[in-house]
C-alpha cells in the first residue's frame, strides 16, 4: 500500500510538471523555435515593404521586443545595410469611433518626406512623450535571415492604450521612407500568473508528500 501511494504521488508530480510545461508551451507557441516572430504587420512605404513583428505578439505593460523585415518592392529582395530607426508616442488619443485623432492620411502622402509621420503629428498635437529614437541593428544571424533588423534591448511600455510606432528606413539602394504601426498595449492577465502559482504550489506539495512517503517506507523496511 505505501508503495502504491508513492507511485501515485510520483505520477501526480509528473502530471503537474506536464501542466506547467503546457502553460509554458502555450506562451511560447506564438513565436517560432528560434524566437523569431511568426506574424508581421506589413506596410508599403516608398520603395519598401516594411513588416513589423512583436515579441510578445500582444504586448502588455512592461518590456517587449521588435523584429523588422525590410523588402525592396521592385526587386522583392531583402534590404541589407539599411539605417533603421524606431520612434513611438502614446497612448494616442482616440475619437468616438476608435480612430486615432489626427491620424488620417492617404497612402500617397505617406511616402512624402515633407509631411510629418502619424506619430510625429500625434506628438505635436497631444504632447505625449516619445520613445526613441532607437537604432535597430541587423539580425546577428543575417546570413540566414537577410533583411531582418531586431531590437537588442527591450522597449519599455509603462501605460496601456494605443501606441504609434514609426519605423524609418534609409538605404543607398532605395532611399528613405517611414511607416507607422499601431500597437495596442494591455494590462497583464492575472489569470496566467494565478494558474502558474497554483500549479507550482501543487507541484511542491506533491513532491514533498512523495519524499515523505518514500522516507517513511524506507524506515519501515529497515525496522
Amino acid at each position: 500500500m505505501p508503495n502504491q501511494m508513492v507511485r501515485l504521488a510520483v505520477v501526480g508530480a509528473f502530471l503537474v510538471c506536464a501542466a506547467l510545461g503546457a502553460v509554458v508551451h502555450i506562451a511560447a507557441s506564438q513565436v517560432s523555435a528560434n524566437g523569431r516572430v511568426v506574424e508581421f504587420d506589413r506596410r508599403i512605404a516608398g520603395e519598401y515593404e516594411i513588416a513589423l513583428g512583436k515579441i510578445p505578439p500582444s504586448p502588455i505593460v512592461g518590456n517587449f521586443y521588435l523584429s523588422i523585415l525590410i523588402i525592396e518592392t521592385e526587386t522583392e529582395t531583402p534590404v541589407l545595410g539599411a539605417d533603421v530607426v524606431i520612434t513611438a508616442v502614446g497612448p494616442v488619443p482616440l475619437d468616438e469611433s476608435g480612430t486615432p485623432i489626427g491620424m488620417a492620411r492617404t497612402s500617397e502622402t505617406a511616402a512624402s518626406a515633407s509631411q510629418l509621420s502619424q506619430a510625429e503629428s500625434a506628438q505635436a498635437e497631444s504632447g505625449q512623450p516619445e520613445i526613441g529614437p532607437i537604432a535597430v541593428n541587423p539580425d546577428p544571424d543575417s546570413e540566414n535571415y537577410p533583411g531582418y533588423y531586431d531590437t537588442e534591448q527591450p522597449i519599455v511600455l509603462d501605460r496601456t492604450g494605443l501606441w504609434m510606432f514609426t519605423v524609418s528606413v534609409d538605404s543607398p539602394a532605395a532611399g528613405a521612407a517611414t511607416a507607422d504601426f499601431p500597437v495596442e498595449v494591455t494590462t497583464p492577465n492575472p489569470l496566467t500568473g494565478i494558474v502558474t502559482l497554483v500549479a507550482l504550489m501543487a507541484f511542491i506539495v506533491v513532491v514533498a508528500l512523495a519524499v515523505r512517503m518514500y522516507i517513511r517506507e524506507r524506515r519501515r523496511s529497515r525496522s
